[in-house]
């Protein structure tokens, strides 16, 4: 990816287009340089380098250059861009129609969903699923990440907020509250906070590089005189299902959602007035394949059972 121009003779090969290449270029141009694109398509920067050196090649054009922001598209590139673009939602959508069988030939639908939500309530609303439509197969995307349904990460997805593209449909289901929670044995061993200050007396289980927690719990302790030298996070971890798990074994008193609590017996909610968020469910489809038969199903089999769960909460 220089500057140098590029002769005519390096055309040859524009009949034939590797489609990873056209995937890699789109990439870049969205995230403005090889490694938020690769990261995007879970690759490398080498072989997103590599992509781009063979496109110029076969176009016989420079389509980005190298600056101190990163990558800068040329005048090529926007040139390109759009059908570039419309390639991608092209194969999005040959994607779409292929996954709608499986390779047995049933029917099979991808949903996506945060890991702690895969672990918590998945399994058990999928069952539900395939005991009313035993001849649909199904796939778990388990990712804190947001998956992205319009590159075939997901046929559906399971979220706490709204998407904003435009082809996507979303449902709000509910919502549910942030609590509180231990388990059986430390509130035996510790006892139960019934307050603000009892509460900074205890072990907690929270966020580890991710500050929001720590924000929380110090605005929390400052309302009521305390700092945050008062507060003891015995456990940290930015993943919310370790989180859990810490908190199951006894470790020290978490903050997790309802609906996810209320599901075990070896754990108790913590009658504390504290001011914790309510999260909102929303789920999710591409709006070119929701009338398929049995994503149609699926969504609406998911829509019913997360409200009746949402409804105990």
């Amino acid at each position: 990816m220089t500057s140098k121009s590029k002769t005519p003779a390096d055309t040859s090969g524009t009949e034939q287009f590797d489609w990873n290449l056209i995937q890699s270029f789109v990439a870049v141009m969205e995230a403005g340089s090889l490694t938020g694109a690769a990261k995007a398509l879970s690759s490398t920067q080498p072989t997103l380098s590599r992509h781009i050196e063979l496109l110029e090649a076969q176009l016989g054009k420079v389509l980005f250059e190298r600056t101190g922001r990163g990558l800068e598209p040329t005048y090529s590139a926007h040139a390109i861009a759009k059908y570039a673009y419309q390639m991608r939602k092209e194969a999005d959508s040959l994607a779409r129609a292929a996954a709608a069988e499986g390779a047995s030939g049933r029917p099979f639908v991808r949903i996506a969903a945060s890991r702690q939500l895969a672990l918590q309530i998945l399994p058990s609303l999928i069952a539900q699923i395939q005991s009313r439509s035993p001849d649909i197969d199904i796939g778990i995307v388990a990712s804190d990440d947001v998956s992205n349904l319009l590159r075939r990460d997901a046929d559906i997805a399971i979220r706490n907020v709204r998407p904003d593209q435009s082809s996507l449909i979303a449902k709000r289901l509910g919502e549910t509250q942030v609590k509180a929670y231990a388990s059986n044995n430390y509130l035996k061993r510790h006892g139960s906070p019934s307050s603000l200050p009892e509460l900074l007396g205890h072990r907690l289980v929270g966020g580890d590089r991710d500050n929001n927690f720590a924000r929380s719990m110090e605005q929390a302790a400052q309302s009521i005189g305390a700092s945050a030298s008062d507060i003891r996070v015995a456990i940290r971890s930015d993943d919310y299902a370790d989180q859990f798990a810490a908190v199951k074994e006894g470790l020290g008193i978490g903050f997790s959602l309802a609906c996810f609590i209320e599901r075990h017996n070896d754990l108790s909610e913590l009658p504390l007035s504290l001011p914790l968020p309510t999260v909102p469910f929303w789920l999710v489809v591409h709006r070119e394949i929701r009338t398929a038969p049995a994503i149609r199903v699926v969504f609406d089999t998911l829509s019913e059972l997360i409200k009746e769960q949402l409804k105990k909460t």
